[in-house]
């Protein structure tokens, strides 16, 4: 299995299978959140991720690719999330939505003039 190759400095957590962070994360969800650690289909070979996604980080992002899309004279810009399955992390804050709020524009499908 190749090593995890995560760099950065989010905020964010990996634990690999097999490791001793991962079987001590493991015992962990399994004490702390038993009905979670129920869904695990295979514990003992699961490898788990854990990041945290906040509102002002993501409206930052959002911004950041629209300012250079108007900079750089692009006629349309793609927003794309995984809110169907990540409902709780990049699902919360809709990618259409912190558009129409930094500018104006009307839907997800809009082009920028």
């Amino acid at each position: 299995m190749p090593p995890c190759a995560c760099g950065g400095a989010d905020a964010w957590a990996q634990f690999k299978e097999g490791s001793e962070e991962g079987k001590e994360f493991s015992q962990l969800l399994q004490k702390h959140f038993p009905a979670k650690f129920k869904k695990v289909r295979f514990p003992a070979s699961s490898g788990y991720g854990i990041k945290a996604v906040s509102r002002e980080g993501t409206e930052r992002l959002v911004g950041a690719a629209l300012e250079y899309a108007l900079a750089h004279g692009r006629k349309s810009v793609n927003l794309v999330h995984k809110g169907n399955i990540m409902k709780c992390t990049e699902g919360a804050f809709r990618c259409a939505q912190l558009a129409r709020s930094s500018t104006g524009c009307p839907g997800a499908n809009h082009v920028v003039q």
